[in-house]
C-alpha cells in the first residue's frame, strides 16, 4: 500500500509541475493567475496529506518490527492424528473430504504411541448429556476438550474403507482399565450405523461380546438410541437409566429378563421362545429364518427375479404346474382396442382361482397372529376337502376359511379364541362358529377339547406376570375345574378368572379389565367366574404359593 500512494501522488505532482510551467508561458492572462493559485493551494493540501501518511506509515512499520522476533504458532489442518503425532496432546482442526474443518482431541501418549483421536468423552454424563436423539448422535455434539461425541457421520467417514484401531478406557476408582480392538470401521445410516468391522481385543476390557458366540442379526451391533432402537422392553428400560445411545449386541438379543445367559427354546408349534431355566415365554414371534423360494411375478410389473418360479402346490388341480402369463408391457400384448392377448382367466378353473383366494386369506389371517407354517398348511388342505366336498354351499369362502383356520389351531394344540379368528377376519364371530360346527359334521372329524392350559401360558406372558404367579393361576383353574366349582363356564373364562386371582394375591396386580383385554372376555363375565371360586380361594392355591396379600383380604368381587 505504500509503494502504490508514493507512486501515485509522485505522478500526481509530476503533473502539476508540468501544468505550472505551462501557465507561466502565458502570464498576460488573469485567469492563468487565479488558475495557478488554485492549483498551488491544492499542492499544499496534498502535501499536508501526503507527510501525515508517512508519518503513520513509519509508526506502522515500527510497530509490525518489534513483533516479528515473537514465534508465531498456528495449529495446521490435519485428516487424521496421526498426521500431528510429534506434536503435543491438544486440539487440532480435522478436515474430512469436503466437509468443513471442526475441533478434535489427539493424544499423543497413550500406550507410549502418538496419533490417537478422541472420538467419545463421557465424565459423569450428568445433566442428560449423553441422554440424545439420533439426530444428535449423528451430527455429533460437545465440545472436544469437555463431554464429546464425534458424530455418527464425521465416524463412518473416517474409518470406512480404512484400517483403524479403536481403544475403549474406562477410568473407575482410580484404576485403569482398557479394551483395544486392532480394527474398526462403521457403516452407513441405511443399516443404523452398525459396526461393520471389529478386530481382535487386547487389553483387559471387554466391551462387546466374541461374534461367533452371536446369531446372524445380534452381530449386527447397529447404534441404540432412545428415540430409534429395536429393542424389547428391558434393553429399553436399561438404555433410558443409562442416559446414552451405544453400540450393544445385548441389546438386540432376545433374552429372559431373569436368566439372560440361559439358552431360549423355540416351540414352533405355538410360535413361542421359552426361557430354559424358569420357562417364561419371552418371545411369540418366531420367524423361518430358512431359505425361501418364491416368484415376484404378481408383485411387481417387467421383469421376475426368480431363478425357479412358484413352488409346486398339490392343492391345486394339475399340481400347480399349468402356465402363468405375466402382464403384458409391449404393444403386441395388446389388440386393436387395448386388450390384452393373453389372460390367465383362459389356463385357470373357477374353481382353482376359489382356492388361490382361500389360501392367500388364510395365510393373511395366520401373519397376523404370528402363527406358524404347519397351522396355515392344515388349514390349507381342511379348506381344500370342505371345497372339494361342496358340503358348505351358501357359505362364503371367507367364513370357510377362518372356520378351517379355528380347526387347524385346535388339531395342532395352539387353540385360538373364536374371538381372536373373529379379530383378524371379516367375517362374525356367530359365522364362524355356524360354519366350523358344519365343518366338524361334514369332514366327520372332531378336536380335543380346549382346556385352561391351553391359554394360561400366553395369557401370562401377554400380560407380564412372572412364572410364580403363572404356576397359581395354572393350579387355580385345574384345581376349580376338578372340583366342578365353576360348572359350565368356558375353559377362557376360567383362566381369566384363575389369573385374577393369582395376580391379587401377589405383588403383581391386575384388574378385570386388563386381564379381559388380553383374554378376549368381558368383565361381568370375569367376575362371575371369580365368584364362584372365591369361596374356595383356600383350596384352589397351591400349598407353597408366598401370599403377597392374604387370602382374607382378596377382593370378593
Amino acid at each position: 500500500m505504500l509503494l502504490t500512494s508514493c507512486l501515485f501522488f509522485v505522478f500526481l505532482a509530476v503533473a502539476i509541475t508540468a501544468e505550472q510551467e505551462d501557465l507561466n508561458s502565458n502570464p498576460s492572462s488573469e485567469l492563468t493567475t487565479v488558475r495557478l493559485q488554485d492549483v498551488q493551494k491544492q499542492l499544499v493540501l496534498v502535501t499536508n496529506q501526503l507527510n501525515i501518511l508517512n508519518s503513520q506509515m513509519a509508526t506502522l512499520l515500527a510497530t509490525v518490527g518489534s513483533t516479528q522476533d515473537q514465534p508465531c504458532f498456528r495449529k495446521p489442518t490435519t485428516s487424521d492424528c496421526s498426521e500431528v503425532s510429534s506434536q503435543p496432546s491438544g486440539i487440532y482442526p480435522l478436515r474430512i473430504a469436503s466437509q468443513p474443518p471442526f475441533n478434535v482431541y489427539c493424544n499423543q501418549s497413550f500406550q507410549g504411541v502418538g496419533g490417537w483421536m478422541l472420538i467419545y468423552s463421557r465424565n459423569d454424563g450428568q445433566n442428560g448429556v449423553f441422554n440424545q436423539t439420533w439426530e444428535s448422535y449423528k451430527r455429533g455434539f460437545g465440545q472436544a476438550e469437555g463431554e464429546y461425541f464425534i458424530g455418527l457421520e464425521r465416524l463412518h467417514a473416517l474409518t470406512y474403507g480404512v484400517s483403524y484401531e479403536v481403544a475403549f478406557i474406562l477410568n473407575r476408582n482410580g484404576e485403569e482399565h482398557f479394551g483395544i480392538y486392532d480394527h474398526f470401521e462403521i457403516d452407513n445410516e441405511r443399516d443404523y450405523f452398525p459396526i461393520r468391522v471389529l478386530g481382535t481385543p487386547r487389553g483387559s476390557m471387554r466391551v462387546f461380546p466374541d461374534r461367533s458366540s452371536l446369531s446372524l442379526v445380534d452381530s449386527l451391533r447397529r447404534f441404540q438410541t432412545y428415540d430409534r432402537n429395536n429393542l424389547h422392553t428391558l434393553a429399553r428400560e436399561t438404555m433410558i437409566e443409562e442416559e446414552c445411545g451405544f453400540w450393544d449386541a445385548h441389546l438386540n438379543k432376545v433374552c429372559c429378563y431373569s436368566h439372560p445367559e440361559a439358552p431360549l427354546i423355540e416351540d414352533y408349534r405355538a410360535g413361542d421362545m421359552i426361557c430354559s431355566e424358569c420357562g417364561l415365554v419371552v418371545g411369540d414371534r418366531v420367524i423361518d429364518v430358512g431359505s425361501e423360494w418364491r416368484t415376484f411375478s404378481n408383485e411387481k410389473a417387467g421383469v421376475d427375479p426368480s431363478r425357479v418360479g412358484g413352488p409346486e402346490n398339490p392343492l391345486l388341480s394339475g399340481g400347480d404346474l399349468s402356465t402363468m402369463i405375466g402382464p403384458g408391457t409391449g404393444p403386441a400384448s395388446f389388440d386393436a382396442f387395448g386388450t390384452a392377448k393373453y389372460q390367465n382367466r383362459r389356463t385357470m378353473s373357477s374353481s382353482d382361482r376359489a382356492l388361490i383366494a382361500a389360501f392367500k386369506e388364510i395365510s393373511t389371517m395366520a401373519d397376523r397372529i404370528n402363527l406358524p407354517k404347519t397351522i396355515t398348511d392344515r388349514a390349507n388342505n381342511l379348506f381344500k376337502q370342505v371345497h372339494d366336498g361342496k358340503n358348505l354351499k351358501g357359505r362364503s369362502n371367507d367364513a370357510k376359511a377362518s372356520a378351517c383356520l379355528y380347526i387347524a389351531c385346535r388339531q395342532e394344540g395352539v387353540p385360538r379364541t373364536f374371538k381372536e379368528i373373529c379379530a383378524v377376519s371379516k367375517i362374525s364371530k356367530k359365522e364362524i362358529g355356524r360354519c366350523f360346527k358344519l365343518t366338524l359334521k361334514a369332514l366327520a372329524t372332531s378336536v380335543d377339547l380346549i382346556t385352561t392350559a391351553d391359554f394360561m401360558s400366553r395369557f401370562c406372558a401377554n400380560l407380564d406376570l412372572p412364572n410364580v404367579v403363572q404356576r397359581a393361576a395354572t393350579h387355580i383353574a385345574r384345581k376349580a375345574v376338578e372340583m366342578d366349582i365353576v360348572p359350565g363356564r368356558s375353559p377362557i373364562s376360567v383362566a381369566a378368572a384363575a389369573i385374577y386371582m393369582a395376580s391379587q394375591a401377589s405383588d403383581n396386580k391386575k384388574t378385570h379389565k386388563e386381564i379381559g383385554d388380553i383374554a378376549g372376555v368381558a368383565d361381568v363375565t370375569i367376575r362371575q367366574s371369580y365368584r364362584l371360586m372365591y369361596p374356595h380361594a383356600a383350596e384352589l392355591f397351591p400349598e407353597d404359593f408366598n401370599f403377597f396379600t392374604p387370602i382374607d383380604q382378596l377382593p370378593p368381587v
